[in-house]
């Protein structure tokens, strides 16, 4: 694997990945029902939530190489291609996609907490599964939420923008 200080993708898709779920509860009550879902599923809402952050970055790696995009080149990427990665893409596919080293250790923790998750089975396997499914959805819900201009990673970003995120990788 290249390293994160080799690779400028990753933190790109980790921005991503944290800027989901905020611009996606634009609407409040998406987050009500997204945590309603979580507790149902028996993932607690906050390691669910960071989760969901990490799944759509991995996605977004996934769905950025199967496509030979560069950290450049990412704005274009379809949010409905990244969508089909977070569901097509098997678990252990996506943990590839983790490099050896990260900025924070939030993201360590949670690159930490997803290797578990895939490699624990059982629950944990139906958690991912539900995670994927869920990161899915809320990538599908701004694709149709995007009337004016083609949903990709770029819009997600200037949406981001736009509601005042943090955009500082």
């Amino acid at each position: 694997m290249t390293a994160l200080h080799e690779d400028p993708l990753w933190p790109r898709c980790v921005l991503l990945g944290r800027v989901l779920l905020p611009v996606l509860d634009q609407e409040p009550w998406r987050r009500d029902r997204r945590h309603d879902r979580l507790r149902a599923w028996e993932i607690p809402v906050g390691e669910g939530e960071r989760l969901l952050g990490l799944f759509t970055a991995l996605a977004v790696r996934a769905a950025a190489r199967d496509e030979a995009l560069s950290a450049a080149d990412l704005n274009s990427l379809a949010l409905q291609t990244v969508a089909d990665a977070a569901t097509s893409k098997a678990d252990i596919e996506l943990l590839a996609g983790l490099p050896d080293t990260y900025s924070t250790v939030r993201e360590e923790e949670e690159a930490a907490l997803f290797r578990l998750y895939t490699h624990a089975g059982g629950q944990t396997s139906r958690w991912l599964f539900q995670l994927g499914r869920e990161a899915r959805r809320s990538l599908t819900i701004l694709v149709e939420r995007a009337r004016d201009e083609p949903a990709t990673c770029g819009k997600l970003l200037r949406d981001a923008a736009e509601a005042g995120l943090d955009l500082r990788p």
